[in-house]
């Protein structure tokens, strides 16, 4: 039989490559088999993701990206098809966040997170969808969040990001499935990343979230880079539009 898993010859770009969900995604694809395009504002740490992917035995390219910029996409695109030929797994990783009332949150504060969190998610997926079309193949995986469905206090630009990469996950599930191309997201709960270090480091809102979780824990970075491999990979073929949530039980709750 077969492993549904296997990626080998596969080629995936991950933006954010860089970050702690960024690079177990980026690795976990990698020992399945997939040259990896690391896309980050970074460029030297990217190029220091590159040696870590070499010793699974798979080629990385890494990129200095602005994804919130429609030419730069473009050209991280057209970079990926002149060194692979193809690309078969869109990742869109890279985010930020910020924790502010509503009332205190600022234009640009609301502008800079909806740039990098939505409207990069939808110019990697625009640019990319257009040459997973004319390949008749294709997979797109969106890292959403548990608090894009919960929609928590304090974390209003965060939240009506998030959301919206679910919604419009399924939009591009509806658009692109005649051309088997399937999107899918994912919306981890709380997950032990440097983002989250200051956060998940102060033992009073450690203890307030652990109380939420189920499993008693904090995800860890490889078990959202598994459920990412599952969406990008023939194990999940039949599934599309689908928002798969990750978070140890919390939502339950």
């Amino acid at each position: 039989m077969r492993n549904l898993l296997d990626l080998d010859g596969k080629v995936a770009i991950v933006t954010g490559a860089i970050g702690g969900m960024g690079s177990a995604i980026s690795c976990l694809l990698a020992a399945y088999g997939a040259d990896i395009v690391a896309a980050d504002i970074d460029l030297s740490a990217a190029q220091k993701l590159e040696d870590t992917i070499k010793n699974f035995g798979r080629n990385c390219l890494p990129l200095q990206v602005d994804l919130t910029n429609a030419q730069e996409v473009e050209t991280l695109v057209q970079k990926t098809l002149s060194t692979y030929g193809a690309i078969d797994i869109l990742v869109n990783n890279a985010g930020i966040t910020n924790r502010k009332s509503a009332l205190d949150l600022t234009p640009e504060e609301w502008d800079s997170l909806m740039e990098i969190n939505l409207k990069a998610v939808f110019l990697c997926s625009q640019g990319v969808g257009r040459i997973m079309i004319k390949q008749a193949r294709g997979r797109i995986v969106n890292i959403s969040s548990t608090v894009g469905i919960q929609g928590n206090p304090n974390r209003s630009a965060y939240a009506a990001s998030k959301g919206g990469v679910i919604l419009l996950t399924k939009v591009l599930a509806n658009e692109w499935g005649p051309f088997n191309v399937n999107v899918n997201a994912i919306a981890p709960g709380f997950t032990e990343t440097p983002m989250t270090k200051t956060f998940l480091g102060d033992p009073t809102n450690r203890t307030q979230f652990l109380s939420r979780i189920p499993l008693g824990r904090f995800a860890k970075t490889e078990e959202i880079a598994a459920a990412v491999l599952f969406l990008a990979s023939e194990a999940s073929s039949y599934i599309t539009g689908h928002t798969l949530v990750v978070d140890g039980g919390s939502l339950i709750t």
